[in-house]
């Protein structure tokens, strides 16, 4: 899916025949990505949180982190792969 992100602007996806999803990866994401994906690497691992509510979650992360003084080497916050969209909008019914 990589590859279609770097080389085409728009995307079709089919549904038994039918259009289910006509428009950019970024249009893909709005209509499909109702999720966050929060990836946080500490010295003491890596971990991955699924909120609906960003601020929220990002904030408490940040309090529980900090009371166990516990530092964020890095820091990720996405709405999932293309190809997670892809595989939604396939199941889906058409509209």
């Amino acid at each position: 899916m990589a590859e279609v992100e770097n080389l085409y602007d728009r995307l079709v996806i089919l549904n038994n025949g039918n259009i289910a999803f006509c428009g950019t990866a970024t249009e893909l994401t709005d209509k499909i990505g109702e999720k966050y994906f929060i990836h946080i690497k500490t010295r003491q691992g890596n971990s991955t949180f699924e909120t609906d509510n960003i601020e929220d979650t990002l904030i408490s992360l940040f309090n529980d982190l900090k009371q166990k003084e516990i530092h964020i080497l890095d820091i990720k916050v996405d709405r999932g792969t293309l190809e997670q969209h892809f595989i939604e909008m396939a199941r889906r019914e058409t509209e």
